[in-house]
């Protein structure tokens, strides 16, 4: 059962309006219970037996747990596997958690058991967030891992929550954080990294900065940058101008002119691939040369396809940057097991997400039960991978890290590159 009350999943119109692509269901089968042999005992020569004997009470055999055998232990892996970034995903997921899943494996598994991962796709839209849960709870798992999307992410993980299924996801907005007691998110809320990023920007700011705001008009790049402001003007900052984009929007000259003319120093974007016009509209108006910040936009992928353009630019990460000794051990691995077609920070993220998984796996303990995976995810306290945040759980507390790595572009590969370790604190 569930550990909240069951309410209606809220928010679904929230989401990102992309195509759907059909989901897949995967076969399952429940094993049955049996009934133990009744023992007969025989009387003593020395003593007479009674004249009647009750036999004794059968044992039922233990129930066995959803997603375990005695060799394997089935996990699925929640994200968009289809759609927008579908492509980008599933290399991430092969050069990633594929590494990590091989790695596991040859070291004898987790508790001495293989363990199995299911690919579910969420496919980018509220619906398929939905299906996406009830494949989750139809196919054998033990339990699952939701690592890509915000909408469609936030429905499947609502979805199990309700449905008293423990579960790990990577984040959701503080509607759902706060109401949920079965899905343990490993991030920041989306609020608390707009909150976490205003911190940093005002620790390292000038006096006299002022600061424009660029939001794209989808619902998390908007609460994480409303998060953002609101810290921001709390902290004293001097925010002068906020500008609303569009998704596929070929050109934001009018919005930084208002931006030049409120003489704004400092742009953070809450933005992804739209960074790289952003930056480079800037530079065609005459004596306006921000500098940038922001969230949503800090992926090796976007600085990778436009060299030279965000140089400079500062912000924070939820996971570690490739020029660290992690990354050059996970890209080492990637290679040893033939997965190292995408080797970036994000394929590094995907590993770290193994490496979280597996601990709460060992946790749960040589015979795993649904109690056991709660108590063992509660168990977790400073877990640290170099890859990821230091993650605690506990009771009453689902949200692992509260802390990001800061990072500023870029590195001789036009990567992020690491500008502090990860931390909660600036």
């Amino acid at each position: 059962m569930s550990r909240r009350p069951i309410r209606k999943l809220i928010g679904l119109v929230a989401v990102l309006a992309l195509v759907a692509a059909a989901c897949g269901d995967d076969d399952s089968s429940d094993t049955q219970a049996t009934t133990a042999p009744t023992a007969t005992t025989q009387a003593s020569e020395s003593t007479a037996a009674p004249e009647t004997t009750a036999a004794p009470e059968t044992t039922q055999a233990p129930v066995p747990t959803e997603g375990v055998t005695d060799d394997t232990i089935t996990v699925s892996v929640v994200a968009g596997f289809t759609g927008l970034f579908g492509e980008v995903i599933e290399g991430i997921y092969v050069s990633g958690m594929e590494t990590w899943l091989e790695d596991v494996n040859a070291r004898g598994g987790v508790n001495g058991r293989e363990v199995v991962l299911k690919k579910v796709d969420h496919q980018e839209t509220a619906e398929g967030g939905i299906a996406a849960c009830q494949e989750v709870l139809s196919n054998g798992s033990y339990t699952a891992i939701l690592v890509q999307g915000t909408g469609p992410q936030a429905a499947a993980a609502d979805c199990l929550d309700d449905a008293g299924f423990t579960n790990l996801v990577w984040t959701a907005d503080d509607s759902f954080v706060n109401s949920w007691g079965s899905s343990y998110t490993i991030f920041p809320s989306e609020e608390g990294q707009g909150a976490l990023l205003a911190d940093f920007v005002s620790a390292n700011a000038s006096p006299d900065e002022k600061v424009g705001v660029v939001l794209l008009n989808v619902p998390v790049y908007t609460r994480i940058g409303n998060a953002f402001v609101d810290r921001a003007t709390a902290n004293g900052l001097d925010v002068v101008e906020t500008v609303t984009v569009e998704f596929g929007q070929a050109s934001f000259t009018p919005q930084l002119i208002r931006m030049e003319e409120a003489g704004v120093t400092t742009v953070a974007m809450f933005v992804t691939n739209e960074a790289i016009q952003i930056a480079t509209d800037a530079t065609t108006i005459a004596g306006f040369a921000p500098d940038y910040t922001g969230a949503l936009f800090e992926f090796d992928f976007v600085t990778q396809a436009a060299p030279g353009v965000l140089d400079g630019a500062t912000g924070l990460r939820i996971s570690a940057t490739v020029d660290t000794p992690e990354f050059a051990a996970f890209q080492a691995l990637a290679a040893q097991y033939e997965r190292s077609s995408v080797l970036d920070g994000e394929a590094f993220l995907y590993y770290g997400y193994g490496l979280i998984l597996e601990e709460v796996l060992r946790q749960a303990g040589e015979n795993p039960t649904a109690d056991s995976l709660i108590s063992g995810i509660e168990g977790i306290s400073g877990f640290a991978t170099g890859v990821l945040p230091p993650i605690t759980w506990g009771s009453g507390d689902l949200v692992g890290s509260d802390g990001m790595f800061p990072t500023v572009c870029c590195s001789d590969i036009n990567a992020w590159a690491a500008d502090g370790p990860a931390s909660s604190d600036f």
